[in-house]
């Protein structure tokens, strides 16, 4: 039985939380299913309790709003009406609904009323990161990189015992031998092995497998086929000795962070440097052949979580740590994580120019375009905690940069909402202001179809049901930031 510990790993790609204990028992062969044996001790056990403001309408009062503009995600133009929320689920949307006698009224004139945002790629460990997502106006994430505490993060959300967002996972991360991320990984070093442990998730509970950089293109391809079987999305990195053409021809669900696709945009003739730079390869894509790649990927339907946060935007971040911290994200960054990131900060730094930066990201933009004129699948996500990702506040920085690659305000919004909800095939339930779904809503005070900077600071979020209005949003920033300030040592 091999025994993972996760661990809040300091290199480059993700981190997990030393908050949970998982054993995994691997099958020897095909007939052998893994078998996943869970024990999770009590989250955060010495942290301070998470506080929210004193009177958040909960689900046991019906909440009846008015007077806003409803965008409803739904394809219709925003325009004036009357929702009503009982028990987390959305009941009525109409212009002349009346209010029942026991609801609590919500006068939102001026305001509009849309679907709560969606991080389509985080690492969520904490129940202390579940503010730091509302009070941005994120109501469900995706998480990639799932165990049994991620499950419980979830439910605790559902059940209105924290507030946080819904989260949907794949089960832990499925990697080959000498994995990348180390102990925390599942290591599977056959088909068989593959196939064992994608069964295991299924029996589990989980609907995704999450497949790594070390799985061989055998066992790469076992897992998928077996996943697809089985019903469950995939979530892949490029394997090592497999490219991302390859990827594409297997009809994976989504591709993480343009993960190689830098190697097949470069010039043909383009001499690969010994010591690889990642910035400097895509300072070298060929733009005219970005239409053909992204043109595959439409064809297969492969969504690109693209993560510019994390992709580009972390490197500039990195030139300049110190106004980093001093800025309003940098106030939420523990001392454990800033420790980390400056250590990432000073690696950037011995390869990386600013203009090698703007040329990369230069690139970076024009194949997210070339994705979105081909109607290629997006997923807007963040790859929080990695250096320079704050939860929650990183995803505007997402927004902006989509918005940079000159994708219309309307198309991200969709992709931050409604499409998010489809990839996940949870468009029943949420991602839409309609009758049946979940109240996973926000207020926002403007247009956002005319200016999405409106998002970063919601009036009001719904989420599961429950009620954070303008004063229970600003208490629940102030708590997390003194929480951050809390962790700092008097010589720190």
């Amino acid at each position: 039985m091999k025994r993972a510990l996760l661990a809040l790993i300091g290199t480059s790609a993700l981190t997990l939380s030393a908050c949970s204990d998982f054993e995994i028992l691997l099958g020897k062969s095909d007939d052998e299913v893994a078998t996943v044996v869970a024990a999770t001790p009590d989250t955060n056990e010495t942290a301070a309790p998470i506080a929210v403001a004193e009177d958040p309408a909960s689900g046991d009062q019906p909440i009846f709003i008015k007077g806003a503009d409803i965008l409803a995600m739904d394809g219709t133009p925003a325009g004036r009406g009357r929702v009503l929320i009982d028990d987390g689920i959305i009941v009525a949307v109409g212009s002349r609904l009346k209010a029942p006698d026991d609801a609590r009224v919500i006068d939102a004139d001026g305001l509009v009323l849309m679907p709560g945002l969606v991080d389509m790629h985080v690492h969520h460990f904490s129940q202390e990161e579940g503010p730091l997502y509302l009070i941005n106006g994120i109501t469900t994430v995706r998480n990639l990189w799932g165990t049994n505490q991620t499950v419980r993060l979830d439910e605790g959300a559902k059940y209105q015992n924290y507030p946080g967002p819904r989260v949907y996972t794949p089960g832990p991360l499925m990697d080959g031998p000498e994995p990348i991320w180390g102990e925390g990984s599942l290591v599977v070093t056959s088909p068989e092995m593959a196939r064992g442990a994608v069964r295991a998730q299924k029996a589990a509970g989980f609907t995704a497998v999450k497949l790594y950089e070390k799985l061989t293109e055998e066992i790469f391809v076992a897992a998928v086929e077996e996943a697809k079987a089985a019903d469950m999305q995939v979530y892949a990195h490029t394997p090592l000795d497999m490219t991302v053409d390859e990827v594409i021809a297997l009809g994976v669900d989504s591709l993480e962070h343009l993960n190689n696709v830098q190697d097949l945009l470069v010039p043909d003739d383009y001499a690969q440097p010994d010591d690889y730079n990642y910035l400097e390869t895509w300072a070298a894509a060929d733009n005219s052949k970005m239409a053909a790649l992204a043109k595959s990927f439409a064809e297969a339907g492969v969504a690109n979580s693209v993560t510019f946060e994390v992709t580009i935007n972390r490197y500039a971040a990195a030139l300049d740590p110190d106004a980093y911290f001093a800025s309003e994200r940098g106030q939420f960054v523990p001392q454990g994580l800033k420790e980390w990131w400056m250590q990432s900060a000073e690696r950037t730094q011995a390869t990386a120019t600013t203009e090698l930066i703007a040329a990369a990201k230069e690139k970076q933009l024009a194949f997210v375009k070339a994705l979105y004129d081909a109607n290629a699948p997006l997923l807007i996500g963040t790859d929080t905690p990695n250096p320079f990702v704050v939860a929650g506040f990183s995803l505007h920085g997402e927004i902006e940069t989509f918005s940079e690659a000159g994708l219309p305000n309307e198309a991200i919004l969709s992709l931050a909402t409604r499409e998010a909800a489809q990839f996940l095939g949870q468009e029943e339930t949420f991602g839409q202001v309609a009758k049946g779904l979940r109240a996973d809503l926000i207020l926002v005070g403007g247009d956002p179809e005319a200016d999405l900077s409106v998002l970063q600071n919601p009036e009001a979020v719904i989420a599961s049901g429950v009620y954070y209005d303008r004063a229970a949003l600003d208490q629940m920033r102030d708590d997390a930031r003194a929480r951050a300030a809390a962790s700092y040592t008097d010589d720190n």
